[in-house]
Formats: C-alpha cells, structure tokens, sequence
C-alpha cells in the first residue's frame, strides 16, 4: 500500500511554482498537439504563399508574421471559450 501511495505522489509535478500538481504523464499527452498547431499554420502560410505569391523575402516574411498573429489571435479565442471567458 505505501509503494503505491508513495508511486502516486511522485508522478505529480508544478509546471509555474503557483501552479497546481499535475501527473508528468499529461505534459507529455498535450505535446501532440503543439505539433498539429504547427503543422496547421504551416499549412496556411503555403496556401497565402499560393495564392499571393509574394515578390520577395519581405513579403514573406510579413505574411509570415500576420499569418502568427492571427493564428496566435485565434487559439487565444479557443481557449476563452472553452473556459467560458468572454473574448473581447
């Protein structure tokens, strides 16, 4: 009964010093989609790239830069929603 216990305590890790315990287990799970996220504003950056077809490095690198700020926008308002905050 006490390795178990003891097994049970130890899995539990603060990410930020206030934060609450979480199991090391769940870090690992919500890392998959950090790569669907990127793999989703890649995809967005080559379809701007595709229909605007920009002159330039400049211009790349602007609708780059738009391309995260909206993205980055946008996952803000997913995660207010889904926490029942008001965007906006």
């Amino acid at each position: 009964m006490f390795i178990i216990q003891n097994a049970a305590k130890s899995h539990k890790v603060k990410v930020t010093p206030n934060g609450r315990p979480i199991n090391m287990l769940d870090i690992f799970e919500s890392l998959a989609s950090v790569t669907k996220v990127a793999a989703v504003m890649n995809n967005a950056t080559k379809e701007l790239y595709e229909t605007h077809r920009p002159d330039n490095g400049l211009m790349s690198a602007a609708m780059d830069l738009i391309t995260i700020q909206f993205l980055l926008a946008e996952l803000k308002a997913v995660r207010a929603e889904m926490r029942g905050d008001r965007i906006g």
